[in-house]
Formats: structure tokens, sequence, C-alpha cells
């Protein structure tokens, strides 16, 4: 899995840095953060070394080699490393008795992180086993099993125009939303909690990380898209630009059209996800079962990661498993949301399970009703907006939820509506006057 690594810099060194730093950690995750106090911050809420921070030159109010000198004394960073224009012999000696990383010239890190590329590129390619026979240039081993795949671009061509993608200060927050089995509701709460932000004004971007076989389309009752079409092609607009509108606020991104080229999309998850982001008010995630590098990704970028489980059937184990892997990846277990889908009005409310298991000690308790019969026949014929609007408990219960998490992250519209849901307690079945009472002996 990729690891993570936050930018503290100017805005005019960015984007170099950013640059730097691909090269020598292709597969990392960049988050560019120019405030160094909420760097400190955000790094407080992963677990210790799940992530590493370069911090380079002209910083705001802080200097840089005090802000790397903080960070090392926080012990929550993986590794810092230090970026100047041009450190002076003192500094360095500073930077040392600090226990920092590594300090460079921006001039010799850029150089340094050229010349890593290039001998990752060589590495690829290095290595490899002597061949058997001679062929000629083009020629491919006959056989009835190999499928002739045509017309990839090469590496060099995809990177020449790529479009590198940094996360802003002030962006959307990106809610995902996992599970530790099938068939618990996860892509009906995601639609549901996505259609009531949307009623409150705000553009919401849905994604369908369940790439193989996603059906988040279908409950609107549109066709979804292709996103294994851009995968041959650098990330940049057209990725953007090729959404399945919903409505005039919700715009619908993946899954693949075809199973079978659902790891082709894995590449372009972080950058697609970073950049909506940026663009929109609010980025929901629905995933796949099975918990593949992009749902990882998803995971570990996330601001809140929502974790359902099925009143239904036994869910224990397999949410525990969930929880943990989120842990391991780098989630910070404040950052982990547990709902309890299609639960029953009349009965009684249990907080106190799953409490004991790894990763759901701090987890917040929210719970979305079952809508019965009635939810099954709308969302199966593609009417969930119309859903929406009927006073039901799966959709009362639905909009509490999103209100608590949107409320939570800061960001919660100001909308009567939305004001409203968040007072609003999950409903319950009342006991009626006649209620039978149970004899104490």
């Amino acid at each position: 899995m990729a690891n993570i690594w936050y930018i503290c810099s100017d805005v005019q060194y960015s984007e170099a840095l950013v640059r730097s730093m691909r090269g020598i950690h292709p597969e990392a995750t960049f988050i560019l953060e120019p405030d160094a106090g909420r760097v400190r911050s955000c790094l407080k809420e992963h677990e210790p070394h799940r992530a590493s921070v370069l911090i380079g030159p002209s910083l705001d109010e802080v200097t840089p080699i005090n802000a790397a000198s903080a960070l090392v004394q926080d012990g929550y960073a993986d590794e810092v490393v230090l970026v100047l224009a041009n450190p002076s012999g003192s500094l360095r000696s500073r930077a040392a008795r600090a226990r920092i990383s590594r300090v460079h010239t921006l001039e010799a890190f850029t150089a340094f992180a050229q010349g890593a590329a290039q001998k990752s590129s060589a590495l690829k390619l290095g290595d490899l086993d002597e061949p058997e026979g001679l062929s000629r240039p083009g020629e491919l081993p006959s056989s009835d099993g190999l499928a002739k795949v045509e017309g990839l671009p090469s590496l060099e061509n995809l990177s020449k125009n790529a479009m590198h993608v940094t996360r802003k200060k002030d962006c959307a927050p990106i809610i995902v939303v996992a599970s530790g089995r099938g068939g618990v509701g996860k892509t009906s709460l995601t639609a549901a909690m996505a259609t009531h932000a949307s009623l409150w004004g705000m553009r919401v971007a849905l994604v369908d990380l369940d790439l193989g076989t996603g059906n988040l389309a279908s409950l609107f009752g549109v066709k979804s898209g292709d996103l294994a079409r851009f995968s041959q092609q650098p990330f940049d607009e057209t990725v953007l630009q090729a959404a399945t509108k919903i409505s005039d606020q919700i715009q619908l991104w993946g899954p693949c059209e075809k199973p079978e080229f659902a790891e082709t999309v894995t590449p372009m998850a972080n950058d697609l996800l970073i950049s909506l982001s940026n663009g929109y008010d609010l980025v929901l995630v629905d995933t796949s079962t099975f918990w593949s590098e992009s749902v990882a990704l998803a995971a570990q970028l996330c601001d809140r990661l929502v974790l359902v489980a099925d009143d239904v059937s036994a869910e224990v184990g397999s949410l525990s498993r969930c929880a943990a892997l989120a842990v391991r990846l780098g989630v910070a277990r404040t950052r982990i949301i547990r709902v309890t889908n299609k639960y029953d009005v009349a009965k009684p409310h249990e907080a106190y399970v799953y409490r004991a298991d790894v990763g759901l000690e701090a987890a917040r308790l929210l719970r979305a009703a079952d809508g019965g019969a009635e939810l099954r026949e709308l969302l199966h014929s593609g009417h969930l907006q119309e859903l929406i609007e009927l006073d039901n408990p799966f959709s009362t219960s639905t909009k509490i939820c999103i209100a608590k998490i949107l409320s939570e992250l800061g960001c919660l519209p100001d909308h009567p509506e939305a004001q409203k849901a968040l007072d609003t307690k999950f409903p319950t079945k009342q006991k009626g006057f006649f209620a039978r009472m149970r004899e104490v002996s």
C-alpha cells in the first residue's frame, strides 16, 4: 500500500517539490498543506510512524527549521526532510542535533529526485532473465491461451503530460463508505446521504469504487460511466468532465463497464479523489466488499471512514477485521464511524456491541433504519430520489447520519433542514398505551 507524505512549503515551491517527490516515491500519496501547525495536528490523528513530512522553503509565520524540529519532537512523523534554497553549515548542524532525517538544497534535491526516477526505471528493465532465443521486434509467442493487448501507451508518454494533483487547504471532505461483507446496504446508504446533502445545496461528487460490479448509478435510474476508458492516458481534465449527471447537484464517476479492467483504474484513484475534493463541496465514495488497492488508498485519504454493519445478521467478526485493517493502513481511530444499517425501530438499541474491537474503540455509532418492502421496490426501480422525499424511517435516519457526520467535520450547510436533522433523534417505535409490561419477580 502507498505511504503518505505531507508537503509543507510555500505555494511557489510546492509544485516542484511534489514533482520531485513523485520521482523518489512514485507510489506515495501526497498531501499539500502549507500550514505547519495543521500538519502537526493531522499527524497526531494518524497512528505513529504512518506518515512523513517534507518541509520546504518560505513557510509563513514559522521558519522551516523550527517547524521540522517541532515535528521530530512530536514523534508522530516517520521521517522529516528539510529542503531549503541555501542551508548554511550552522543550520545543518542544528538540524543534526534536532534529529531531522535529511537536509537538502532545493537544486540538489531536484537533481537527486531525477536520478532516483531514472534509476527506478532502469531497475524495472535491467534485472531480467536471459532470453531462451532470439525474436524479431514485435514478435509474440503464439498461444491460444494468451490475449493480445494492443495500443497501450508507454510510461514515458503517460508521465509527460500527467496532471500533478495536490489537495488544497480548504478542500471538501472525503467520506468513504465500506463494510466487512456484502449485502449490508452501504450503496443505498451512500446514495441516500448524497441526495440529502444535495437537497441542502451542496455540490456532491459520487465515486463508485466497486469498480467491477458497482450499481450505484442504477439506484438513481441512470446509466453508469466507464472509468477504464481513461486508464491509457495521463490523468487530466477529461476524466473530471466524464461524470454521469445524476442531478444538478450530484455527479457520479465509475465504475467500469467491463469488470476485467477494474484494476487499470487504480493508478488514477488517488488523483481523482483529490481533484474532486478540490472542486466540490462533498465527496462520497462507495466501495467494494473486497478491499482492493483503490479502496485502501481511498481509506487512507478520507476524512471519515464509515463502516456499515447489517443489524439483521451477525456482523461482529467481519466488521472487526475491517476496522483492524483500516487501523493498520494508518486510518486514525477518531476518523472511523460505525453505522448499523437496516435496524428495526422496535428493537432496543445496544450501543455496547463492538466497543472492545480493534479500531472501533472511539468509533461514533450511527443508525439507518430498515425501509421495508417499499424501500426495496423503489431502489430496484431507480427511484431513490422519490424515496428520500417520503416521510419514512429510512429517509429520516439517513438524513440524521449525514447531518451528524458533516457537523463533526465542521461543514454542515446553513440550511433549515440540515440544522433540523442534526437535532432530530433516530426513529424508534413508541410503546402503545396498553403495551404489555414485563413482570418483575
